[in-house]
Formats: structure tokens, C-alpha cells, sequence
């Protein structure tokens, strides 16, 4: 699997990520620490305790890791999360953005994981 083909499995932007990153081992570099990255069970652990501030923060720095990585798709489930629990509350709009968010990083992380694994 090339990198490009990851980010066609993830159905994510590979063109954004090769102008800024500039060849794909930078990028298989970035998505390697992806896969190391406690953000995700970070926010999981959060929102399962009920600490929406934390979950908020969490979700925000998940944020800014779509931005990095051109992870334009993921991004848009990620922002919406965040926006709804900016004030530290939970909602069911909140909880379907979770969702959304759970099943696109697991589409993520399969993918990354075959990357890595084709690497090997």
C-alpha cells in the first residue's frame, strides 16, 4: 500500500497533504505518530467520565491533528464535536458527532495500520 492509496482507503485529502508535507515519507512519518497519539482515548476516557471540558479540549486538539494530517473528512465530524462542547455540555447532537467521529477514526486507523503494516 503507498501513502496515497491510505489516504484513498480513508477517503481523506493526499493532495493537500504532499504540498505541505512534500514526499510521503514525511507523511507516513506523521501517520505512523497518528497511530501513537492519545487524543482519541484521551477524548473516549472524557466523554465516558462525563468531563466535557476535557473531552472539549481533547476534541479540539483532534482538531488540529485533521488540519495536519488533511484529514479534510474526518475534520468535519471532529470540528462539529468540538463547537458542541465548547461550553462543557453534552447533548445528543454531541453524542451523534461522537459516533461519527469513533467510526471515521476507526476507518483511520485501519487504514493507517495496513500502511504501516505493508511497510514492514
Amino acid at each position: 500500500m503507498t501513502v496515497k492509496e491510505c489516504y484513498m482507503a480513508m477517503q481523506e485529502d493526499y493532495e493537500t497533504v504532499i504540498k505541505r508535507m512534500l514526499d510521503d515519507a514525511r507523511i507516513k512519518k506523521f501517520l505512523f505518530m497518528f497511530l501513537r497519539d492519545e487524543t482519541f482515548n484521551n477524548l473516549c476516557t472524557a466523554v465516558d467520565n462525563g468531563n466535557y471540558e476535557d473531552a472539549f479540549r481533547e476534541a479540539h486538539t483532534l482538531k488540529g491533528l485533521c488540519q495536519n494530517m488533511a484529514f479534510s473528512d474526518f475534520f468535519v465530524p471532529v470540528d462539529n464535536l468540538t463547537e458542541l462542547l465548547r461550553h462543557g455540555e453534552w447533548s445528543d447532537e454531541a453524542l451523534k458527532q461522537f459516533e461519527l467521529v469513533k467510526a471515521k477514526y476507526a476507518v483511520i486507523r485501519k487504514a493507517i495500520e495496513e500502511l504501516q503494516n505493508a511497510d514492514i
